[in-house]
């Protein structure tokens, strides 16, 4: 089973004592306001605890405050100089008997940090979408493990100026060099660190929606036909553009996406303040969301 969510988080008071922060992790529906903000805790009780050994479940939080948002007991943890990873494991949050499932987590930030979105036309999105997703879907291919996956988003939102760090974590024991979109967990694991294999990353990677050379399909985890599908898209946007602004822009010098605006990537508010623009809930608004004009996806 695969689930993914790109919209909006938060955090409210924790009120079973679970959590060393005080705060709960949260999911933040269009109907909030009445039905109230949904829980980390609850999360993991409708999702995880009751499926069954052998089933497999992928899940994508592209949203706020959601390094931990399902209470899975092992994080993903890389190296300063990001080439190692070991999988570490935490207490458990709840009294609640585990799963026995192989469950995979990627959330778009820190549980202190916000997620952004990313304008349509902007690091190869036909549409607007959050950061998290445009990288999950620039690195992977059938075949990138766990490790080289989570290197991959990474450094890819670095490159681009993002400052939120996406998180892996897992319901077993966190198999790194297992094949991320076959993934198996093998019994008996260790938490022994593994090397990373992504190659490094180099100046001349996509910075800010500009091309500044050549790079490696295999940096951000891309096969050949991916990057062929990239260049023959590039190359389509390109003569549009020349298309439509005959003589205004040379073989040599042109902008491949149009970047917004302040910092990249990111909306600004009504007020003028770097954010995400407002969602159109019908029951949403700036002025009684939670919080308020923060940045937020």
């Amino acid at each position: 089973m695969f689930l993914h969510y790109s919209g909006h988080g938060g955090q409210q008071k924790d009120t079973n004592g679970d959590e060393a922060t005080g705060q709960d992790d949260t999911l933040i529906p269009c109907d909030f306001q009445s039905a109230g903000q949904i829980i980390d805790d609850d999360l993991y009780s409708h999702l995880v605890q009751n499926l069954p050994k052998g089933c497999r479940l992928w899940v994508m939080l592209d949203c706020c405050h959601s390094g931990t948002a399902l209470d899975l007991p092992f994080k993903a943890q890389l190296s300063d100089d990001g080439r190692s990873v070991q999988c570490a494991k935490a207490p458990r949050k709840s009294g609640a008997p585990p799963s026995e499932a192989d469950v995979i987590m990627i959330s778009g930030c820190q549980d202190t940090q916000t997620s952004a979105d990313v304008q349509a036309g902007s690091m190869g999105a036909a549409k607007a979408a959050g950061a998290m997703t445009t990288a999950f879907r620039h690195c992977v291919n059938p075949s990138i493990s766990c490790e080289d996956l989570l290197v991959g988003m990474r450094s890819f939102l670095k490159q681009n100026r993002y400052e939120q760090v996406p998180q892996m974590s897992s319901e077993q024991f966190m198999q790194m060099d297992s094949s991320f979109v076959n993934y198996a967990g093998k019994k008996g694991g260790s938490a022994a660190p593994s090397t990373a294999s992504s190659a490094p990353f180099s100046p001349s990677m996509p910075v800010n929606g500009r091309l500044g050379g050549q790079a490696s399909p295999h940096q951000y985890g891309a096969t050949n036909d991916h990057v062929t599908t990239r260049i023959s898209t590039l190359q389509q946007q390109i003569a549009e553009l020349r298309k439509n602004r005959p003589g205004q822009m040379s073989n040599q010098d042109y902008p491949m996406h149009q970047p917004m605006a302040g910092s990249p990537g990111v909306w600004h508010s009504a007020a003028g303040q770097p954010g995400l623009a407002s969602p159109h809930y019908a029951s949403y608004s700036p002025q009684n969301s939670p919080m308020g004009h923060q940045r937020f996806h």
